[in-house]
């Protein structure tokens, strides 16, 4: 885990936060996932403990951000996960075993600001019709998952997996990430000319691409299609904007919006 500073970087309310230690205790919690995605859409999580999870919520997680993609720029490498405790949710178990729970998190930096890097900021400055950055000519390919899908996966294998093998999980679902940019404008119905190419990252791959026989033939298979799974991300989003405003009305997001994109965006 990496160390950054300690301040108040805490975007839940005070209310929320104690409901969440409220249920740990009540039901004996063991450790709690704290749930993320990488730049390309792909779950990563870390474990933390009750003792841990007051410290969590109220300053958030530090983590070295260095091995992840999108997150890997030298100024990059020390990064913050705050858990939203409104996705606080008990993970499937049997009587006997350890009790895990898990939230998703909002990725910021160590001075509290969001990461450009967390895929959520796209949904946000698509609902308040800001410009969509697509690095390079938007054709690098990604096989794209639906979180449902994703948790369902991790499920199976907990349940029915072989102990000490690797799973992939991927949906099949390859598509260009211009397809994906595309289809949050039109679904928002906003204006085409937001989606703007902007210099690409240094070494971006052109495509991701999952062996997934392995996970299938425990019999899992993607319910979601992709383009109904991203639409309803997207309304999910512009249902629940009292979530993810604050963050936008924080201090430093301007500022680290504009040093990120004002070149890139000319």
């Amino acid at each position: 885990m990496a160390q950054v500073e300690t301040r108040n970087r805490a975007t839940s309310s005070e209310d929320s936060r104690k409901r969440v230690y409220g249920r740990i205790e009540k039901e004996g919690i063991e450790f709690v996932l704290l749930w993320f995605t990488d730049i390309e859409g792909h779950l990563k999580s870390f474990a933390v403990t009750p003792s841990e999870i007051e410290a969590a919520l109220d300053d958030g997680m530090g983590f070295d951000g260095s091995s992840i993609t999108g997150f890997n720029a030298i100024e990059e490498s020390d990064m913050v996960a705050i858990p939203d405790p409104e996705t606080f949710q008990l993970m499937p178990w049997k009587e006997g075993e350890t009790k895990v729970a898990r939230m998703i998190c909002d990725i910021v930096t160590p001075d509290g600001n969001p990461y450009e890097g967390d895929p959520r900021y796209v949904l946000r400055r698509a609902l308040d019709r800001e410009p969509l950055p697509l690095y390079g000519d938007g054709r690098q390919v990604r096989d794209w998952l639906h979180v449902d899908d994703h948790c369902a996966a991790i499920e199976l294998v907990l349940r029915h997996g072989e102990a000490g093998e690797a799973y992939n999980v991927g949906a099949g679902e390859e598509h260009e990430n211009v397809e994906l940019a595309q289809l949050v404008v039109e679904h928002l119905g906003a204006d085409p000319s937001l989606v703007r190419n902007v210099e690409d990252r240094a070494g971006h791959d052109r495509r991701y691409s999952l062996e997934t026989t392995k996970l299938r033939s425990l019999g899992w298979q993607p319910r979601r299609e992709w383009a109904g799974g991203v639409r309803a991300t997207i309304d999910w989003y512009r249902d629940n904007r009292d979530w993810w405003e604050p963050i936008k009305r924080s201090g430093g997001f301007r500022e680290y919006y504009d040093k990120q994109y004002a070149a890139r965006l000319g």
